[in-house]
């Protein structure tokens, strides 16, 4: 089966406790999110950033979610 491009460069990474984005750019610690409506404040944050994509915000929605163990809305 053929990766994808988020498989082969990913937006954003989890390792060691941290999420890591856009090749370490910005790093959040991972237990900072502990509950799902956190991560409506960091999408929120996030979006202000200038270098942000949708697809980073999609990426990360995903993977703290399946780092938590919470379900996907995807």
């Amino acid at each position: 089966m053929e990766k994808t491009k988020q498989e082969i460069n990913p937006l954003v990474e989890i390792s060691d406790g941290w999420i890591s984005m856009d090749n370490g750019i910005y790093e959040i610690e991972l237990s900072r999110i502990k509950t799902e409506r956190h991560i409506d404040h960091w999408v929120c944050h996030l979006c202000e950033k200038n270098w942000v994509t949708t697809g980073l915000i999609r990426e990360f929605v995903i993977k703290v979610r399946d780092a938590k163990g919470w379900r996907s809305p995807f």
